[in-house]
């Protein structure tokens, strides 16, 4: 759908606010301003005609709209920043906690253990005249198929 012809002028910098009387027509202080900077002349400009304006302020509708929804995504993002950086906080946390406590575990399993897993006190050595056995499970005998 192509847009309805809009004057428009490259030099003009910024867009001039439209203003309309009661009969929708715009007023002469909205007309478009000039390479100069100054409005132009009702002779130099040609009135906007009823579906010019309407179509210039269907665009300031849209535009309105876009920088709503920029608005918008702007205050979502930076709420999910503030939620990110509070899970990096907790994250960080975890963290911290699980070092410490992975740390005193094994600190705890190196003290009470040896390489072979045996049980050990800190004031045991190895010229202990208490011989230490591994724990071995009792072995069950095979029952028969008569259950006796």
């Amino acid at each position: 759908m192509a847009l309805p012809h809009v004057m428009v002028h490259a030099d003009a910098g910024t867009s001039a606010s439209i203003n309309s009387n009661a009969n929708d027509h715009p007023t002469q202080e909205s007309l478009p301003h000039g390479p100069s900077g100054s409005n132009l002349t009702s002779a130099e400009a040609r009135p906007f005609n009823s579906n010019e304006f309407g179509a210039i302020m269907r665009l300031r509708k849209r535009l309105d709209l876009v920088d709503e929804h920029a608005q918008e995504i702007r205050a979502a993002q930076r709420a999910l920043l503030k939620e990110e950086q509070s899970l990096a906080r907790e994250r960080d946390e975890i963290l911290r906690c699980l070092s410490s406590i992975g740390v005193t575990v094994l600190t705890t399993t190196a003290l009470y253990t040896d390489d072979s897993s045996r049980l050990i006190t800190p004031d045991d050595n190895e010229n202990s005249p208490i011989e230490r056995t591994e724990f071995e499970p009792p072995k069950r005998k095979r029952q028969d198929a008569s259950g006796k």
